[in-house]
């Protein structure tokens, strides 16, 4: 071989080359196994360099996955964050839709029912007529300005869940605002069993050995097809009921004034009767006919 040439060691030569060795003559035992070894270490030389050369471009490949793997875990943690955030959002959403102090729907919920409900029973007339009452709870500036707003708060908390009671099925009831609520039922067969439930005095606190009650006013509205014909939209519809509840209030309030029409003479109904203690609910709601001409007391 031309020593010029420069012989490449590979791993297949030197273990070729470790294989062949034998001993040379006079060549001691001792002699003999170092030159075993010494071609045993190039040998390894020879594989650690081949692996070397093998192993870089894996271990980049390596590294690569890994910062993808870290970028991915980041990708994830992020999405994570962001479903989170998103939940949380619709979350606060939600419970910006309910009062906090009554537990019941606030007002855009009544809205958005009594619009589909109109829509509904303008393009179906087969059904019954639904009906809607704006409810006030009587002289509440003077229960907050005389007790405080404590007792207002225990008030309006235990007439929202009077009020929860009361309402059926598909049946809504919210918090219209302040000491106002609004009932949308989907019979008007009801109209009379609500009112019976809104009879009181309702006994809410006890200050000083004293019980505490209040009455409502209430305006009452049938929206029969003249009503849908005629109104279009909740506002408009809810604007007539609201006259009718300070037709109640003008008229002497503990009583609800009852309609199905804008213009018609106002009709009352008296919701005085035996006290009702909220503190203690019914087991039971009772069992009232429906309301008719006949059981309206126009003589107030």
């Amino acid at each position: 071989m031309n020593d010029s040439v420069k012989r490449v060691e590979t791993p297949a030569r030197s273990l070729g080359t470790v294989a062949q060795l034998q001993p040379v003559p006079d060549e001691s035992a001792y002699g003999f196994l170092k030159r075993a070894i010494g071609e045993f270490n190039r040998a390894g030389g020879a594989f650690r360099r081949m692996f070397s050369s093998f192993l870089g471009p894996v271990e980049k490949i390596l590294e690569e996955f890994e910062e993808r793997g870290r970028k991915i875990e980041g990708l994830e943690k992020a999405t994570g964050d962001l479903a989170a955030r998103l939940a949380s959002t619709e979350a606060l959403l939600e419970a910006a839709k309910i009062d906090g102090l009554t537990g019941l729907p606030r007002r855009d919920k009544f809205t958005t029912e009594l619009n589909g409900v109109l829509e509904h029973r303008r393009s179906d007339d087969s059904g019954h007529d639904p009906a809607i009452f704006i409810i006030d709870i009587d002289h509440f500036k003077k229960i907050n300005d005389t007790y405080g707003h404590n007792v207002g708060d225990q008030a309006l908390q235990l007439f929202g869940a009077h009020l929860g009671r009361v309402v059926r099925g598909a049946d809504t009831v919210v918090r219209h605002g302040g000491e106002e609520f609004a009932i949308l039922i989907h019979d008007s067969k009801g109209v009379g069993r609500i009112l019976q439930e809104l009879t009181g005095p309702f006994e809410f606190a006890e200050v000083n050995n004293e019980k505490l009650s209040m009455t409502l006013s209430v305006g009452v509205l049938v929206l029969d097809q003249t009503i849908l014909q005629e109104m279009r939209g909740a506002d408009l519809v809810v604007k007539i009921a609201d006259d009718r509840l300070y037709a109640a209030k003008n008229g002497g309030r503990a009583r609800a004034c009852v309609g199905n029409d804008a213009a018609g003479a106002p009709r009352f109904v008296s919701l005085r009767g035996e006290a009702v203690d909220l503190q203690k609910p019914p087991a039971k709601p009772p069992v009232v006919a429906p309301l008719s001409d006949s059981t309206l007391d126009l003589n107030m």
